[in-house]
């Protein structure tokens, strides 16, 4: 299972407290993006992702290539839109060309969710373990008043070395999922910072 957590206060949210949880992902390399996007050449990695998955990326790409290599007056035609928005498509089209084929894609993440945050595995969390990180803190009385955002935090600064926090702290910089080693779930601990809520 893989984490997402906040870095740092903003808000309400606090620091370590977990995002959104997903099942194990993968990285597409910027080499395979590069030849997946500019000559069709699907990732051999593709075999090995559950079949939603791989679609989502394929429908993704599939879109992005026809983007790509069609005017914006084509695309307003088949997408049946105002040419204005299908301008706006094709130059999203040629940014997310770039952002791909120089730091490939992750199926979990998002590009900016990786620099701004920080996605962990964690191992042998069940079902029950997921929805508890994901819960929000509110009293269980008839008035359920919302007491902070999750009731449980990850404790990640007690398990990297100074190096490597500094670069999880670092929102410049896009630290990629580590999918070879995965912390155990006992990193995962009560969230003792409550926010008053919202009036």
């Amino acid at each position: 299972m893989e984490l997402l957590i906040k870095i740092g206060d903003s808000g309400s949210w606090k620091d370590g407290q977990v995002l959104a949880a997903m099942p194990d992902g993968w990285l597409v390399s910027p080499a395979d993006m590069l030849a997946w996007i500019d000559d069709g050449k699907e990732p051999a990695l593709l075999a090995s992702m559950p079949g939603y998955m791989a679609d989502r990326l394929r429908r993704r790409v599939n879109r992005l290539r026809f983007e790509l290599t069609h005017t914006a007056v084509e695309l307003a035609k088949v997408f049946k839109i105002p040419e204005d928005d299908a301008t706006n498509d094709k130059n999203i089209a040629v940014a997310d060309r770039a952002r791909m084929v120089a730091g490939g894609v992750d199926t979990n993440w998002g590009f900016a969710d990786l620099r701004v945050h920080f996605a962990l595995r964690v191992d042998g969390m069940t079902g029950h373990e997921v929805a508890e990180c994901l819960e929000g803190e509110s009293s269980v009385d008839h008035l359920a008043i919302p007491g902070g955002r999750r009731r449980n935090r990850v404790a990640y600064e007690t398990t990297y070395d100074a190096e490597k926090m500094a670069d999880i702290q670092d929102k410049a910089l896009r630290v990629e999922v580590d999918r070879v080693t995965a912390v155990d779930k006992t990193i995962i601990e009560a969230n003792t910072t409550t926010v008053e809520a919202e009036k």
